[in-house]
């Protein structure tokens, strides 16, 4: 199985992914481990908290650029979320974690916890309960699950926090699956540079048909126009 996922991860060269350098084997612990380039800054939660002025815009657009890759590859993430994006020193978003990538339709174990906030908070409700569209465990694991969890990765960017941060994982579970999406984060997000236009795409990103969310190369195009945009209002300034 790792080797299969080795090989996968090592065919696949994108800026915005982290690169496999190579698999080694820990015969004592009878362990396979997948290597992959150390990152300076680490995972992205670190990076917000310790650079002063962070290109917001342009971590989203990293992130964004390395899922449209994968999805142009027929491969879905399954696990988008600050913690397995890392920063390089240039300020380059990297997507990383990909023993869980898989083919669209493969049956992905639910992992109810992983560290100390329950990855259901970045995950599409179809995927947590895919009878809610008439879906299978199969059938929900797909692109468009994808999408709704970049478009709380974003949040997290914006916002410095977790999304439904304050609340309890069980509470969360149910308010997802009950239609709960996060309220715009407001001033203090927009100074960062969260535009009303990229949170009109972020709302579509989390609808809860999986078939009405955008799809990524869609939202690339707008992150591109709104960095463009704020670049040059940046140079006038």
């Amino acid at each position: 199985h790792i080797v299969r996922e080795a090989n996968v991860w090592y065919s696949l060269e994108h800026a915005n992914l982290v690169s496999l350098y190579g698999v080694s084997l820990d015969t004592e612990r009878e362990r396979i481990s997948l290597r992959s380039p150390w990152i300076p800054f680490g995972e992205l939660g670190r990076y917000l908290k310790e650079c002063e002025s962070p290109d917001r815009l342009k971590l989203v657009q990293g992130i964004v650029r390395g899922t449209e890759y994968l999805h142009s590859k027929n491969l879905v993430h399954g696990d988008i979320r600050g913690r397995n994006v890392f920063v390089d020193s240039d300020g380059n978003a990297k997507l990383a974690d990909f023993d869980i990538s898989r083919l669209p339709g493969h049956l992905l174990e639910t992992i109810s916890s992983m560290g100390y906030h329950s990855q259901y908070r970045w995950m599409a409700p179809e995927r947590i309960h895919p009878t809610l569209n008439g879906l299978t465990e199969r059938t929900a694991y797909s692109r468009a699950s994808d999408v709704y969890s970049v478009g709380m990765t974003i949040l997290e960017i914006f916002t410095g926090r977790v999304p439904f941060q304050g609340s309890l994982d069980f509470v969360v579970l149910k308010g997802i699956i009950n239609g709960l999406r996060p309220p715009n984060p407001g001033p203090a997000a927009t100074e960062k540079g969260l535009s009303p236009e990229l949170w009109k795409i972020m709302q579509a990103c989390w609808d809860r048909d999986p078939a009405k969310r955008p799809n990524i190369s869609v939202i690339s195009q707008t992150i591109q126009s709104e960095r463009r945009y704020s670049l040059h209002y940046t140079s006038t300034i």
